[in-house]
């Protein structure tokens, strides 16, 4: 079976979207067994206008591995990333040629996963699933959310992890780094750094100082200290018990705050 995902070009003329004039009031979405009303939107409503300047280019398909969880951008804007949930690999394509790079794989060891149609573990699966991923350190680190490893691993994606990395922590994760064009693949051992049960999506601050990890099956969020310089680069201070399952997190820069979406409530 062919795996893959579409980029969509499109060329944006104008704003794609206002803050008001959008919800309507009482509206119900998700007919069946969810429903959620829509509080009136309290911005100012902008006039409505047709999406003229929303126009479609093409759309091309990049090959990638099985599963394909999420996509991002350097902070550069030169490079994507695919992190392929099955295939438990991340591919680097280049942004201006759709050119694949390189594939980041981890090698696979046992442990169990989620069942989430019948909400109850897997005995046999593999922790090294990437889920989501961001940048710190002027895309020095890709931190990654592994789905049944209870934590995030930091690569490093233009340096070799310090010699003596592998006996130096506990969990470890043997990461596979190999170019495409040479062929050559070069291994690297990186930490393991637990925040909580089926970690998902990952921010930070901007002064590359602090990471925030929504942990969708332990319902927690898990606050980290970074560096880029002393391995394991990362390490967990704090833990905060959220109402229910989180998923999105936000980082207000300006107000010092944070959001967290809560998956499933209102």
């Amino acid at each position: 079976m062919k795996t893959c995902f579409v980029v969509i070009s499109l060329s944006i003329l104008y704003r794609l979207c206002w803050s008001g004039g959008i919800f309507a009031t009482n509206e119900r979405y998700f007919p069946g067994r969810f429903y959620y009303h829509v509080r009136q939107d309290t911005a100012a409503t902008m006039p409505d206008r047709p999406y003229s300047w929303l126009t479609f280019t093409k759309a091309t398909d990049l090959p990638a591995s099985w599963g394909v969880k999420s996509v991002l951008f350097n902070t550069a804007g030169t490079k994507l990333y695919a992190l392929n949930l099955e295939g438990m690999s991340i591919y680097e394509y280049s942004r201006e040629n759709k050119k694949l790079l390189r594939i980041i794989s981890f090698r696979p060891t046992k442990a169990k996963g989620w069942d989430y149609v019948l909400n109850k573990p897997i005995p046999v699966s593999f922790a090294e699933k990437p889920v989501e991923g961001c940048f710190s350190h002027q895309d020095k680190i890709l931190w990654v959310s592994l789905h049944n490893a209870g934590g995030i691993v930091p690569i490093l994606l233009d340096a070799v992890l310090i010699e003596g990395s592998r006996d130096s922590m506990a969990y470890s994760r043997a990461v596979y780094v190999k170019d495409v064009e040479t062929n050559k693949t070069d291994t690297q051992y990186t930490a393991l750094i637990k925040t909580g049960m089926i970690p998902k999506v990952i921010a930070k601050t901007d002064d590359d100082q602090t990471l925030l990890v929504s942990n969708w099956g332990s319902k927690t969020l898990s606050i980290l200290k970074i560096n880029d310089t002393l391995y394991p680069y990362g390490k967990r201070f704090y833990t905060i018990k959220m109402p229910d399952i989180p998923r999105g997190v936000a980082i207000d820069e300006k107000n010092k705050r944070s959001f967290v979406a809560i998956y499933g409530s209102n």
